[in-house]
This record gives structure tokens, sequence and C-alpha cells, in this order.
């Protein structure tokens, strides 16, 4: 739930960026749209003016026609003529296409306006031979009539008519379709309004829908949010219960114990009762002799005694278990099992613990030879040691023969400890024996105590021989508990027993894979 609502939260933020979009994009439309709303009654107005003007053009046609005529007709009425009026019929049709035409060019951008029928009727061409045809009769018998003036002005109407008649299609089809355009830029007009209108409420209704997400996002942060720390809750809750579980075991067996506690708490109880009833009798006694002591009090004259008295009334009286005389005392059983181990580390550097100088009769003999010039030697430093503890640095112990024995004790785990080591590794069981030693300068809790000392570090004490020379030490120099230095001396014995044992299988392995066949040579030998 938690992975999906990041991926919600990502999600709408996409969302939020396309409405902004969309808010963007509706505000934009809404300025066109309020502008198209502005510039459309100057439109209607301006076609109200284009009808008018051509109804006005088509009202002062014939009067226009008239007087262009009028320039032309009485000479050729005068020449009474029928071919002149047939060339006089052909100048007329002319002239009455051309202004036609003239017109429609003049009228084009308002024609583009009309619906397509429309624009196809006015594009037609006019049939010229019928209108010459038409003109011709008109003017002949004009002619024949009369030839004054007022007839001539007579033709001249009716030609004006004539010319009026094959233009007013145009104009009525004109003026028909400009009333079309002008309703439909009415209708136009109201929808662009109700248009405005809406996309003015779109455009709330987007500001609205952006606030509201922007709300949104910001909520579903926060929930998100709450989330995680709801699943961390959860986590938590989890190991609650179990540690819920794990006291509930302990309740059952605390209410064993309550229950058993519940029956001494009666007999307490019965106690406590009694010794009320005492400490209301000393309560009693106790504010009398305060009253006495008040009174009292009260007539004494303090001085510096008194001062001092009250300053420190009572004095501190301490008593040493196992008194420790001084620092080196305190270090001497860090230091001497120390000594001893890199005494006999030493050793195995100046003295070959396998190489033999002639051929060893058995595997035993060969393994006590060895065994026994280190033991010597190991004795030897121990006696060195303990002498210089003792007479030299001027450190007392508890017992000096035990020191001693001890002391000798503690050379000889460490002899046949490394012994065993350097025997089967060489170089190597040295390198392990450094590493023992370092270990157990700081697990050995020789300098302070194990509860200081590193849980991975304190994991090593137990295994390791110095921490029981180091405790044996300490109670054969401090605290003079002999039976705790014989109990650390029995688990130094298991070290000194366990590599004596090794070291000796070793041995007789090695004259069984080096000796044994040459073992007859070997007597012979010996016999010589």
């Amino acid at each position: 739930m938690n992975d999906a609502g990041s991926q919600l939260l990502s999600a709408s933020k996409d969302l939020k960026a396309g409405t902004d979009a969309l808010y963007d994009g509706i505000n934009s439309a809404s300025t066109g749209i309020s502008t198209i709303n502005g510039k459309l009654p100057e439109l209607i107005e301006g076609t109200d003016k284009v009808k008018n003007g051509i109804t006005s053009v088509q009202a002062q046609l014939p009067n226009q026609l008239a007087s262009g005529l009028s320039s032309q007709l009485p000479a050729l009425v005068k020449q009474s003529s029928i071919a002149s009026a047939d060339e006089m019929a052909n100048q007329l049709a002319d002239f009455i296409i051309q202004y036609q035409q003239q017109q429609l060019a003049a009228l084009q951008p308002l024609i583009q306006q009309l619906p397509p029928e429309q624009r196809e009727q006015l594009a037609g061409s006019v049939d010229r031979t019928a209108l010459v045809n038409q003109l011709k009769q008109q003017i002949i018998a004009g002619i024949n009539n009369n030839s004054s003036s007022t007839n001539t002005n007579e033709l001249t109407g009716q030609l004006a008519a004539q010319i009026k008649a094959s233009t007013d299609p145009v104009f009525n089809q004109l003026t028909a379709g400009l009333q079309q355009v002008q309703e439909g830029q009415k209708a136009l007009q109201t929808g662009i309004s109700q248009l405005d209108q809406g996309s003015q409420q779109l455009k709330q209704g987007a500001l609205q829908l952006s606030n509201g997400q922007n709300q949104y996002l910001s909520s579903f942060g926060l929930f998100t949010q709450k989330l995680g720390e709801a699943k961390a809750g959860a986590d938590q809750l989890a190991s609650g219960a179990n540690q819920l579980n794990a006291g509930m075991g302990q309740l059952v067996d605390g209410s064993g114990q309550l229950s058993s506690g519940a029956g001494q708490l009666a007999e307490g109880s019965v106690q406590l009762a009694d010794g009320t009833n005492q400490l209301q009798a000393g309560t009693d006694e106790l504010n009398k002799k305060l009253s006495e002591a008040a009174d009292e009090a009260s007539s004494l004259h303090a001085n510096d005694k008194t001062y001092d008295m009250m300053a420190s009334p009572a004095e501190v009286d301490s008593a040493h278990i196992n008194k420790v005389p001084n620092y080196g005392t305190g270090f001497a059983p860090y230091f001497i099992s120390l000594g001893l181990f890199v005494g006999a580390l030493l050793l195995t550097i100046i003295f070959p613990l396998v190489d033999s100088a002639g051929i060893p009769k058995n595997g035993w003999s060969w393994f006590v030879s060895k065994l026994a010039v280190m033991v010597t030697i190991g004795v030897i430093q121990s006696l060195f040691i303990a002498t210089l503890v003792l007479y030299v640095l001027d450190i007392d112990v508890q017992n000096v023969p035990l020191f001693y024995l001890f002391t000798i004790f503690t050379s000889l785990t460490f002899i046949t400890l490394i012994q065993f080591l350097v025997t089967l590794g060489g170089n190597p069981g040295r390198f392990i024996a450094i590493l023992i030693l370092i270990l157990q300068l700081t697990s050995s809790a020789g300098t302070f105590p194990l509860e200081v000392i590193p849980k991975a570090v304190q994991f090593f004490n137990p295994l390791l021989p110095m921490t029981y020379s180091v405790k044996g030490f300490k109670a054969v120099i401090s605290s003079g508990d002999y039976s705790f230095m014989w109990q650390n001396a029995g688990i130094l014995a298991i070290y000194i027993i366990g590599s004596m044992l090794i070291s000796l299988g070793y041995f007789i392995w090695k004259f069984n894979q080096k000796y044994k066949n040459n073992e007859a040579e070997h007597h012979h030998s010996l016999a010589v």
C-alpha cells in the first residue's frame, strides 16, 4: 500500500501539470472568445450598412441609367433608322452586361459570404442575344411611335427600366444573402455570448480543479508520510506483540510466585499490624522526647564545636576485604602470566622442538627428551620470576610456598601448550601462539574487570589458560582463597595433560613414519 501510494502521488503530480496546461489553454480560448464577442456587433453593423447601401444603389439605378441614356438616345431616334436601332441595341447590351459585371466585381467580398447555391446563380453569364433582341424591339417601337423628345424620354425610361430589370435579380439575391449572413451573425453572436459565459465558467472550474489538486497533492503527501509512519508503527506493534507474548509467559510464571508471595504477604501483614502498633507507641514517645529536646535546645548556647558537630554529624569507617597495598601488587598476576608465556615462546626459537641429536628409541623417549629440557627451563624461569617479584619488587603474598608452586604450574602450562603448537605447526604454530597471547592480553581481565571488556572479546575469556592463571595468582597473592587457587590450578592441569598427550601422539606418529624402518640399524649403532 505504501508503494502504491508513492506511484499514485507521482501520477497525481502529472495530472496536476496537465490540469495547469488545460487551465492556460482555457484562459487563452476565453480571451479569444471575448475578443470575437466584442467584434461581432461591429461586423453585424457593417453588414447592415452594406445591405442598406445595396438597397440605395438599386433604388437610384433607374435615374442613373436614364441620365446616361438620355445623352445617346436622341441622336439615335432622330436618325429613324432600323439599322441604327440594331447597332444601338448591341451597344446598350454591351453597356448593360459591362455594368452588371462591374457591380458584381465591386460586390464580390459580399458575394463570398452568400450560400454556395446563390453564389453559383450570380456567377452565371447573361444571355446577350436575348437581351439584344429585346432591346432592339423596344428601340424600334419607340422610334416608330414618335420621334419627339418626350417620346425619347419615355424610351429612355423604358430602357432604363429594362436594364434595372436585368440587374434586380443580382441585387435581390445579394440582399437576401446578406440578410441570411446577418441573421447568421446574430445567431453567432448569441452562441459566442453563451460560449463566452461557458468559457468563463469552465475557466473558473479549471481554476477550482487546479486548486483542489494542489490541496489533494499536499494532503496526499501528508497521507503518504503518515502511511510510512503507520508502517513503522505496525512493525513496532508486531515486535511489541511478540514481547507481550513472551511477557505473558513470564506473567504466568510470576503469577505462581505472586500466589506464593501472597501467602507470605498475609503472614507479613500480621507482623506489619504488630509493628504498626509499636510504631504508634514509638511515635508518641518520639513526640514526647522531641518536645523535651526542643525545650533543652532552646536553652542551648551554640559554639564552634556545636557547628562542627552539625556540619559532620557522622564519619565513614571503611573496611577492605582484600586490600591491595600498591599498583604493582594489583597488576602482578597479569604481568607474571605474561612473562611466563613470552619466555616459553622465546624458548622455542633457541631450542629445536622436533630435531633430535641421534635416532630416538621410540616416540615416547623422543617426546620425553624434548619435554624434559623444556620443563627444566620452564621451572627455572618460574623460580626466577617468583624470586624477582618477592625480593626485588618487594611484593607481599599470602603464602610464599604456594606462590612458588602456582608459578611453576603456570609456567608448565604455557611450556606444554606452546610445545604442542610449535611441534605440530612450526612457524605457523608460533604465529598461532602469538595470536593466543594477544587474545589473552585483552580477555584475561588482568587489567580491567571482565564486564567492561567488549562482548566479542569476552567470548575468549573462558577458553584461554591465562584467564585461570590470573585468577589463581590473585587468590594466592591478595585474597588468600587457596581453594579457589587449587580450582584454577586444576583447570590449568587440563591444558597441561591435553597438550602433552597431543605432543606425545605426534612424536609416536613421527617416529613410525621416519625411524621405524631403521630401528635395527639404530640398535646396532648403539651396541657398537
